[in-house]
């Protein structure tokens, strides 16, 4: 048992020594252009070099261009000059909460990049352990996973390379996952169903109602930092009703839907304009549509527009019949109940269920999904490994997902027959892209599984 132990800890200790000199050398490399937190920093650069003059980065872009440039041009760090030639000009698709959050980052675009950094880290731990905490999963092997998926996971170093926000978006859902297991689920929702903590069936009707009013104002929030997590906010909103009843979430959504809309509010300020919104959406119309509908080519892992470049059929159309195809496995499952619609509010009771359900209809569906987007798989498939409480076949089906996107692992199995046959090395890369794309599939079969044993359970 010593013996065990110790084996245990060497390997976490190895494990651990390899994430930080990762880390490290990511952390420390601070001439490393990081190109989408230029962009997010430049906007609140110019605001400040400019005292506030140019505040608008969707009516005035040129002049975003501009004095960027100029500040480029005489900036001391040879990273801003070298990201000023990478992209001379910003593409400004975000969202004005993206660019009013990140308006306060500070002057030095080298700080910025450490202190960004060591945040991402900081969040990426926090939504591993919130996520985890649900698996129950022993401390140790859950700390070995956690330090592996930090230079094995390759959305995940994508994410750091590029400095995107998900790891945010994946702290934020995470948070609102945990808060929505603090629901209980009251006897006019539905009560019947076992939940993963029973501590968690015993909170006030009081607390319930500001852990349902906090979830709501984060997700909706979220939802305006980055529309793509859509699906994601639906799955878990609908968790919080199906736990709480439709009357008791009255007040939840009142306030909830305030917090909403004083995040919405906080970039008319910022940015200088009432109208923020509207001229967002503007931006969008005049020609930036396209931004959504990159080829694989550029690195667009998008399963609905791989599909529809393969068929020839409209991109619309290929997003309809892929939705009606996820819609028609849990019809299916859903029709064999005694009672289906009881039993599909039965299975939104289900965090877990409802949260890798939003995810795959995140992944599944999306015009656009870079690599780095499959950070946010790692929000449904997790949750799906807790032990003991459904069939083998769930957290299997869960882990091969995981194992599809991360990517490296694939690659350290299949290298040695990469390396001893021609064709298979030239078709190795297109493979290993390919299972990025449709690691969700996996997520799906797993979140069926665990629906069919859920309802069964029910009986």
């Amino acid at each position: 048992m010593v013996g065990l132990r110790a084996v245990h800890w060497l390997l976490i200790a190895f494990c651990a020594a390899a994430a930080v000199g990762y880390v490290h050398g990511l952390v420390s490399a601070t001439g490393v252009v990081r190109i989408d937190l230029y962009q997010y920093w430049g906007v609140g650069q110019v605001i400040r070099e400019t005292d506030g003059a140019v505040r608008n980065p969707y009516l005035e872009s040129h002049a975003f261009d501009r004095e960027l440039a100029r500040f480029a041009q005489q900036s001391d760090e040879p990273v801003v000059r070298e990201a000023h030639t990478v992209r001379p000009e910003l593409e400004l698709q975000a969202t004005p909460v993206a660019y009013t959050l990140f308006s306060y980052l500070p002057s030095s675009y080298v700080r910025t990049q450490y202190l960004y950094s060591l945040g991402q880290l900081a969040l990426f731990a926090g939504a591993l352990a919130l996520l985890l905490r649900r698996t129950g999963i022993p401390s140790r092997p859950a700390l070995l996973f956690g330090l592996l998926l930090v230079p094995m996971y390759i959305p995940l170093r994508a994410e750091l390379r590029v400095a995107n926000y998900n790891t945010l978006l994946l702290f934020g859902i995470a948070l609102a996952f945990h808060w929505i297991h603090r629901i209980p689920v009251t006897a006019t929702a539905g009560a019947g169903l076992a939940d993963d903590d029973d501590d968690d069936q015993k909170e006030h009707p009081v607390s319930a109602s500001r852990y349902a009013a906090a979830a709501i104002g984060l997700l909706g929030s979220l939802v305006l930092l980055k529309p793509t997590v859509v699906p994601i906010a639906l799955g878990l909103l609908a968790c919080c009703i199906a736990r709480l009843g439709p009357a008791p979430m009255l007040r939840p959504l009142l306030w909830g839907g305030t917090a909403i809309a004083a995040v919405a509010c906080w970039p008319m300020v910022r940015l200088g304009s009432a109208g923020i919104w509207l001229e967002w959406v503007e931006y969008f119309q005049t020609g930036n549509l396209a931004m959504l509908e990159l080829p694989w080519a550029k690195g667009n892992r998008s399963t609905v527009l791989f599909l529809s470049t393969l068929t020839g059929a409209p991109l619309a159309a290929v997003t309809i019949a892929l939705g009606a195809a996820l819609a028609s496995g849990y019809s299916i499952i859903l029709r064999g109940a005694p009672a289906p619609v009881a039993a599909a509010r039965k299975a939104l009771c289900d965090p877990t269920l409802a949260l890798s359900l939003g995810v795959v209809g995140l992944l599944a569906l999306s015009p656009l999904a870079w690599q780095h987007y499959y950070v946010l798989l790692l929000a449904g498939a997790i949750p799906l490994l807790r032990v003991g409480a459904g069939p083998e076949r769930v957290p299997l089906l869960a882990g091969t997902s995981l194992l599809l996107a991360a990517v490296v692992p694939i690659q350290l199995l299949l290298s040695p027959l990469a390396s001893a046959n021609e064709f298979l090395g030239r078709g190795l890369p297109h493979a290993i892209h390919l299972g990025l794309m449709l690691s969700w599939v996996p997520l799906w079969l797993a979140n069926l599984s665990a629906l069919t044993a859920s309802l069964r359970s029910a009986r």
